[in-house]
């Protein structure tokens, strides 16, 4: 009998194994209006009626009936980066085809379709599955052949039908590397930013490098070139054509290339951050709400005793001032007290986060792991301590728009990426065990103020602009040699928000 993988052959029908044994068919009635699957030849699609789901040989089986369009074994996805390497890229363009024509009667979920729902046989044939038999094979299916199946392909993150081009980048980068782009967890946690394509071949392959860069476009994320795509499998075509005009069989092959590791070992560090807050967001949710809870109450009984607040005496630029040093000191009351009565103001929350988590670390390891980023610049921004990072405003610039309104431009430094961006050349040199990155931006932030009995206080806080200007390296201290080397600009970049 003829077989490969859950395919195989008998008595002259293509069958599809859906699961080990008979028992899974306990309870199941296939359909009675069954939509048979389509062969895809010579740029028409024609039907190919499937016979029921029964016990075959043992194992529970969908079956065709006998037919004259084929009698071989297909070849199915995980093929295309083995024995269908050579030809993988003719694969998949067919196949782009194939499902253009076919696309209404297919499984779509977000913006692919099941790999168990398209097979290619050695003449270039393509056979899909409807949307009918997808249903079926996924009756059967555990979670784990769901993931492999389906889940691990969707096009996240992906706008105005471009997930169908996706896709079928997908394809081109899983047959080349035999690595599916988003199935590793960490990708999954990093806002499904793929490694860039060229790290699987070596550097010196300078002739792989086009069609690389089409697909790393494809992954990038960008809405703006999304929207521009409007007919993604025609784009699909094209740029596989303009990328691999000269491309051989020997420039496919992948490579030893050094870079990969570092970039592994950056995204493993953010995936980890990122696992570390959903496993214990929710306590540190709670300590906040209750830390919030006291500030509120505080904040109420204040307010009926009609005590003025500790900036009554200061103007407004002294007041913003006020407001900055409590934000970089992680004093959350601090935060509160030039606010009016019942405004939190846009900052409470992350303020509030970073000082349970200040808290926590000196409960649990007797300091708190941020360092004040105008101590550190004053002493010249030296290495700090493992698993420290810098945080906190800087050199505030405060101009008067109006009698209520001024403007402040602020130097904020924080170990967060707000640009959640892709990590790129530039900051790979530098991603390394021993290092931390902390990002500058540039601020620009309004101010509302009014008078209350005798003092100021602010009504609201508005973000007018924010630009990340810097990236900056910080060596760890050295088994604690507080001479270790300063920290150096790494990237410097203009990006308005």
């Amino acid at each position: 009998m003829k077989t490969r993988d859950n395919l195989f052959y008998d008595n002259d029908r293509l069958c599809i194994r859906l699961a080990e044994g008979g028992r899974a068919l306990k309870g199941y009635e296939a359909p009675q209006n069954k939509v048979p699957a389509m062969l895809y030849r010579n740029g028409e699609l024609i039907d190919v009626n499937w016979q029921s789901v029964s016990v075959i040989n043992g194992d529970s089986s969908l079956s065709f009936w006998p037919t004259d369009l084929f009698h071989e074994i297909p070849y199915t996805v995980n093929e295309l980066a083995t024995v269908l390497k050579p030809r993988a890229l003719e694969f998949i363009v067919k196949l782009s085809y194939a499902i253009e024509m076919a696309e209404k009667r297919l499984d779509w979920g977000f913006g692919a379709i099941p790999t168990s729902s398209f097979y290619f046989f050695e003449n270039g044939d393509v056979l899909l599955m409807s949307a009918q038999i997808a249903d079926i094979i996924d009756r059967f299916e555990f979670d784990a052949q769901r993931f492999d199946d389906k889940e691990k392909w969707y096009a996240h993150n992906c706008v105005n039908d471009f997930g169908k081009a996706h896709f079928l980048f997908q394809l081109v980068h899983f047959a080349l590397t035999g690595v599916a782009p988003f199935e590793s967890d960490a990708i999954r946690l990093t806002g499904f930013q793929a490694l860039p394509m060229e790290l699987y071949f070596a550097p010196e392959n300078t002739k792989i490098l086009p069609l690389c860069q089409e697909v790393n476009k494809a992954f990038s994320n960008n809405k703006k070139f999304m929207y521009q795509t409007r007919k993604p499998y025609d784009y699909f075509r094209e740029a596989i054509e303009r990328s691999t005009a000269d491309l051989s069989l020997e420039d496919m092959q992948g490579g030893e290339n050094p870079r990969i590791g570092t970039y592994i070992e950056a995204r493993d560090k953010k995936a980890q951050r990122r696992t570390f807050w959903r496993k214990r967001g929710v306590l540190v949710s709670v300590i906040t709400l209750a830390v919030a809870a006291v500030i509120y109450i505080a904040a109420y009984y204040i307010h009926l005793a009609v005590k003025a607040p500790e900036t009554k005496d200061l103007n407004e630029v002294q007041m913003i001032e006020y407001y900055y040093d409590a934000y970089t000191r992680l004093d959350v009351s601090g935060l509160g007290e030039p606010l009016k009565y019942g405004y939190d103001g846009p900052d409470l929350n992350e303020i509030a986060a970073k000082y349970v988590t200040s808290t926590m670390q000196q409960a649990y390891e007797g300091g708190s792991q941020s360092v004040d980023a105008r101590k550190w610049i004053a002493d010249g921004m030296p290495a700090i301590k493992q698993n420290y990072s810098v945080f906190g405003v800087t050199d505030i610039q405060v101009r008067q728009i109006s009698e209520d309104v001024f403007e402040a431009t602020i130097e904020l430094y924080a170990p967060d990426d707000y640009f959640d961006r892709a990590l790129d050349d530039e900051d790979m040199r530098f991603l390394e065990t021993d290092h931390v990155l902390i990002y500058k931006y540039r601020e620009v932030v309004q101010f509302t103020f009014r008078t209350r009995k005798t003092w100021r206080e602010i009504t609201d806080i508005k973000l007018l602009d924010i630009q990340l200007t810097d990236v900056i390296d910080v060596p760890y201290v050295a088994n604690d040699n507080t001479d270790a080397k300063l920290s150096t600009s790494v990237l410097t970049m203009f990006q308005t928000f």
